[in-house]
């Protein structure tokens, strides 16, 4: 929260993740060492402070073949996940449509229309409070993600 001197104001964006390091003088750190750095060697009892941790993410699969023939986007769960939001979206990231469905165990389909289909470069799916923006590859003419803990085991 910022005071501008007038009504308070948020702002929202990345954050870079800030540590602290307790090392030789002799041996200072550049980019490729600091990555290097175990997260045990990352010290940053502040965070707390001002960041949320991540909702769970469901146990999902998300695929959608862009290539050839007209298929659906493809949601496979092993677990009944409740309600989702399903929203192909273009190059900007606008939402071209929206698809609410249940996920059930096992696939669920969705089928965009036409100018969907041919305008989409990513899906926008949310289940519960996970969110998740997936975008097309080109060369392999579609998307595929997995999420949650263990992985769905490929057929």
């Amino acid at each position: 929260v910022i005071d501008t001197g007038g009504p308070p104001r948020l702002v929202v964006g990345p954050v870079a993740r800030a540590y602290e390091y307790q090392g030789p003088v002799a041996g200072r750190l550049d980019d490729a060492a600091g990555a290097a750095l175990p997260d045990a060697a990352r010290v940053s009892p502040w965070t707390a402070s001002y960041t949320v941790a991540a909702p769970p993410s469901p146990r999902l699969r998300v695929s959608w073949s862009t290539g050839g023939d007209p298929s659906d986007i493809v949601l496979e769960s092993p677990d009944a996940l409740g309600p989702a939001v399903v929203e192909p979206y273009d190059h900007h990231r606008v939402v071209l449509e929206t698809h609410r469905l249940v996920v059930k165990p096992g696939e669920t389909h969705v089928r965009p229309s036409r100018a969907a289909r041919r305008r989409a470069e990513g899906v926008h799916v949310h289940v519960g409070d996970f969110d998740a923006w997936i975008d097309v590859s080109i060369a392999e003419q579609g998307l595929s993600a997995d999420f949650g803990a263990p992985p769905i085991p490929p057929e």
